[in-house]
């Protein structure tokens, strides 16, 4: 489930870095609502980082939303020019995207508790755009098929 940004934050990313906000998952299977069962019987506590890998696992991909974005992120011209020159920015606060499974590092907020990755800005993989809007930033009325 998609999670909503803060309304403000204490963490501000350094040089290079992404902070993003990764989505929350629900299980609709009641057993697991507080706890997980490994193959030998051993139970283990739902909010346990164990739990929360195992559950990011088998979902299979890493979705969060970008929260804020460092100062240098995309501005290495040598990765990151764009057709027309200059460079170009993958993506913007507000953005969902992927990203690779165990890249960059857990903090949590210090004033909200809330827990962020952040990450290198080459390990975003790709911005998830909503479906009522095309590729190219068009919106469309959903006839488009």
């Amino acid at each position: 489930m998609r999670a909503t940004l803060p309304s403000t934050l204490t963490i501000e990313p350094a040089g290079i870095r992404v902070l993003v906000l990764p989505d929350t998952f629900e299980d609709g299977n009641e057993e697991t609502d507080t706890e997980l069962k490994t193959k030998g019987g051993i139970i283990i506590a739902k909010e346990s980082d164990y739990a929360k890998d195992r559950e990011r696992e088998r979902v299979g991909q890493v979705f969060g939303t970008v929260a804020a974005i460092g100062p240098l992120a995309w501005q290495d011209y040598d990765r990151f020019a764009s057709r027309e020159g200059g460079w170009t920015q993958w993506a913007k606060v507000g953005d969902r995207v992927s990203y690779a499974r165990y890249s960059g590092d857990r903090i949590t907020d210090p004033e909200t508790g809330v827990e962020f990755i952040v990450m290198n800005d080459n390990d975003i993989n790709a911005v998830i755009h909503s479906d009522k809007e095309n590729i190219d930033g068009r919106e469309t009325d959903g006839s488009d098929a």
